[in-house]
């Protein structure tokens, strides 16, 4: 009964995501934030036994401070609105007009 509520539950977040843009950037935007000076905290304790609590922890913040600026200290162009028609595409192909030749055989027959 759980893996059925779980699933009318997962049907219905699927067809919402289509509103929730913005919301997903942000969220993928603070999970990479937060998650690359945590990888790099992993990957210097899985590495190296010298390294102490305090350079661990001295390091993750300066590059979470680094990655904050990155990601909100700038300011960002509009991204252009690309066409969503074919409107004026004169790249008229039929699917008479390809031809598929077979180059090499895998099995032999």
């Amino acid at each position: 009964m759980l893996a059925f509520i779980f699933g009318i539950i997962s049907v219905m977040l699927a067809f919402l995501v289509q509103y929730l843009d913005g919301l997903f950037q942000v969220f993928f935007t603070l999970s990479g934030i937060i998650g690359g000076p945590l990888l790099g905290i992993f990957t210097l304790g899985m590495s190296t036994e010298s390294a102490t609590e305090e350079g661990a922890i001295t390091g993750a913040l300066i590059t979470f401070s680094f990655l904050l600026w990155i990601a909100f200290g700038q300011p960002r162009p509009i991204p252009p609105k690309l066409p969503t028609t074919i409107e004026g595409c004169n790249n008229n192909v039929n699917i008479s007009d390809l031809q598929i030749t077979r180059t090499h055989s895998f099995f032999k027959c």
